[in-house]
């Protein structure tokens, strides 16, 4: 998997309380980019206790997030599976990419004590495919 710098929203950014990733701006990235990319979400380490779970939304906007923001894709995933290293969503981009984007980092049940996470765009993936 090839990752461009430019489509990468965050590098092992710690969260420990709700927070934005960087604003990719298309235009200035190259884009659009929509029809046959992919999101990718992974750890980077460990999110902690207290926190039961943590919320990831892919956002976007036409004005930088001043007041048009649309949540695109949104997912809840318990702290027992943020395990290190482990790639937490991988989907198509989802309709309705505008100009802007950025991913939100929600803990829920409480702050993290830990956790880091990438989040990209890339245009194809390493599957995981079992074998019997």
């Amino acid at each position: 998997m090839i990752i461009d710098k430019a489509l990468m929203m965050s590098k092992s950014q710690a969260v420990t309380a709700a927070a934005s990733s960087t604003v990719i701006d298309q235009v200035k990235a190259g884009g659009p980019f929509q029809p046959g990319m992919f999101l990718i979400v992974q750890t980077k380490g460990v999110a902690s206790n207290p926190t039961t779970s943590m919320t990831f939304a892919f956002q976007t906007s036409d004005d930088n997030f001043s007041s048009d923001t649309v949540t695109l894709y949104t997912e809840t995933i318990l702290t027992a599976a943020l395990t290190k290293n482990t790639r937490l969503i991988q989907i198509p981009v989802p309709p309705g990419l505008k100009q802007y984007f950025k991913m939100l980092y929600t803990p829920v049940g409480g702050s993290a004590t830990t956790g880091a996470f990438d989040a990209f765009l890339v245009k194809d993936y390493e599957r995981q495919v079992a074998v019997s």
